[in-house]
């Protein structure tokens, strides 16, 4: 279980990585949104929540899988 929570980790910091370079321009949104927020902060935005469920979801794996069966505070 570690190392999937590895790569869910790598995944949410690659997701996260995506979300800034879209938000400054470096690369193009590929979300259409309404024109109220605009295709840029949708795309920020969408990658930045998809970031932080996969960070979180890797933080709950690890702290799950810690090979006593117990809590980790044990």
């Amino acid at each position: 279980m570690s190392v999937f929570s590895l790569i869910l980790g790598l995944a949410g910091a690659l997701c996260g990585l995506i979300g800034i370079f879209t938000g400054f321009g470096a690369l193009p949104p590929f979300i259409e949104a309404e024109e109220g927020i605009g295709p840029i902060a949708a795309t920020t935005g969408f990658m930045w929540g998809l970031a932080l469920l996969l960070l979180i979801s890797s933080i709950a794996i690890s702290l799950s899988s810690n090979g006593t069966g117990g809590s980790p505070f044990d």
